[in-house]
């Protein structure tokens, strides 16, 4: 594997000099701040939002805050690559949307969405320097509620794994322990919103990229049902589409406002969800009732979870029992191994069609100089595949949706735990940048920490992750995440469960050792 330190010397500590050298930034210890951080970390983006309403703070100032905690707490996490100057003391508050996040700050993950003329680079070398060429229709939709994004997250490369390295940008680190991964591929998101400097964050997940770091980081993750965010202009929910985006927060009512202005298909794509009764917010205390909750906390598939995520998983059953559900130790039936085969299928030709992509558009050519070591495996592999291997892949992917369906005819949600492994440490075997390793044996190390989460973008079922559990490490406390599965198009049924959770086993106290509360 690549020396860590020589590729945080290359990339992370550049990005960190950056942001120190920008002057709107030098404001950590500043008592010019609108906020005390104990006040700020006491705000979800719709408290904040409602102080701009109330004009007892402005956007510009809130603006101002946000970066004054990357500027303190960046050096330590590397979550963050840029920040948006003219989104800080030039904030033109006359031009922002009147939405119901209005001045709140935000950050987009350096993949998917995001603003014309902005740097986006994948987490990539095959993309360094490329600017959008136009707005997503998600970035119309966050600039339109009035959300200020002013910075940009790290992401492995493409968002190819559920550990945020890349030789680009150096390791992001998880700031309830430095020496651990904070997950990925949201995993910059995740870090800057655990450590208490943004409310919430623009996610995107395609195997589990929300919901793993929202575990690892103590955070709220939702994955919503195919199709109910668009991912227009550059892709779409058809066949074999496992990517959805939204964000990484601190509250269940805070995912429910983005879905809200987030939700909706774009004219012309296949999937066009019905307009809810009621907008996702209105869910957050309206009764769940009372639920069949299967619980899979044993083997799923070739994977078990270690003893003590076994043990949280089945302690969380056992208060949702408490909260009057119905609770049964159960597991889909489904072919595992093929859903395995041809999720990993799909993956590798997505890391295919995104290079040729790359190489259309900007006319460079992708390579080992330029790609890291596993996706320019995958890549070459993408290469080679046939269109019936593709084409089974695509059956499997449809024979398995069926057999998830079936098995909700008789529950109305599954819980998992998130992970089956505990927080891996930063350079563990689920990066990119080793060499020496087969494109099998990669995957396999993968899905023995992440058996759960790919099964529902392979489905396109929605799930969400909670930070109900915590598991002793080293250093102290780790979060972990509970994983709830819901049937195609029951997002509303998670938020009103992810709520009831939130008031009966709140987590908003907890806060990592790397937070603005210790700047």
């Amino acid at each position: 594997m690549t020396d860590l330190t020589r590729r945080e010397l290359i990339g992370g500590a550049a990005a960190v000099a950056a942001l120190a050298a920008a002057p709107s930034l030098a404001r950590a210890a500043s008592p010019s701040l609108a906020l005390r951080w104990d006040e700020w970390a006491r705000h979800d983006a719709l408290a904040l939002a409602a102080l701009v309403r109330n004009k007892q703070v402005t956007p510009r100032e809130l603006a101002q805050q946000a970066a004054a905690g990357i500027a303190a707490l960046n050096p330590r996490l590397n979550a963050v690559i840029e920040v948006f100057a003219d989104r800080v003391d030039a904030l033109d508050e006359g031009r922002l949307g009147d939405g119901p996040l209005r001045g709140v700050p935000f950050a987009w993950k350096d993949l998917g969405s995001g603003e014309k003329g902005r740097l986006q680079e994948s987490g990539s070398r095959l993309l360094a320097g490329f600017r959008l060429p136009h707005d997503s229709v998600i970035a119309q939709r966050v600039l339109r509620a009035g959300l200020v994004p002013l910075a940009r997250t790290t992401t492995p490369e493409f968002g190819f794994t559920m550990q945020t390295e890349s030789t680009l940008t150096g390791a992001t680190r998880n700031p309830w322990s430095l020496g651990h991964t904070p997950g990925g591929s949201s995993g910059g998101a995740a870090a800057v919103v655990a450590a208490g400097i943004l409310p919430m964050a623009h996610a995107s997940d395609g195997g589990g990229s929300i919901r793993i770091p929202a575990s690892f980081c103590g955070n709220v993750g939702l994955k919503t049902s195919r199709g109910m965010i668009t991912l227009a202009p550059e892709a779409d929910h058809l066949l074999a589409s496992i990517v959805c985006e939204l964000v990484n927060s601190r509250s269940v009512r805070d995912t429910a406002a983005a879905l809200d202005l987030m939700f909706g298909a774009a004219p012309g794509e296949a999937f066009p969800f019905p307009k809810p009764e009621r907008p996702f917010l209105e869910e957050v205390g309206r009764p769940a009732g009372k639920l069949r909750i299967a619980v899979a906390s044993g083997a799923f598939g070739n994977v078990t979870p270690s003893p003590e995520i076994a043990a949280e998983t089945n302690r969380v059953a056992k208060l949702l029992e408490g909260m009057g559900h119905q609770v049964e130790l159960c597991a889909p039936q489904i072919d595992y191994d093929a859903y395995l085969r041809a999720f990993i299928t799909i993956w590798i030709a997505g890391a295919g069609g995104q290079v040729a992509g790359i190489e259309a558009t900007t006319g460079r050519k992708g390579g080992p100089d330029n790609l890291e070591p596993i996706v320019w495996l995958a890549v070459q592999a993408a290469r080679k595949m046939g269109a019936l291997e593709y084409s089974a892949a695509l059956a499997t992917q449809s024979a398995t949706s069926r057999a998830l369906g079936a098995f909700f005819e008789s529950c109305d949600v599954l819980l998992t735990p998130t992970v089956a492994r505990p927080t891996p440490e930063v350079g563990s075997r689920a990066t990119l940048i080793q060499t020496g390793s087969t494109l099998d044996a990669w995957f396999d190390g993968v899905i023995e920490i992440v058996p759960y989460t790919p099964l529902c973008n392979f489905t396109g079922v929605p799930a969400i992750s909670l930070p109900l559990g915590q598991l002793e490490g080293v250093g102290g406390a780790m979060p972990l995440g509970m994983h709830f599965i819901a049937p195609m198009g029951e997002d509303a049924r998670l938020i009103r469960l992810a709520a009831e959770l939130e008031a009966a086993a709140p987590w908003k106290q907890r806060r990592p050792p790397v937070h603005v509360t210790r700047i």
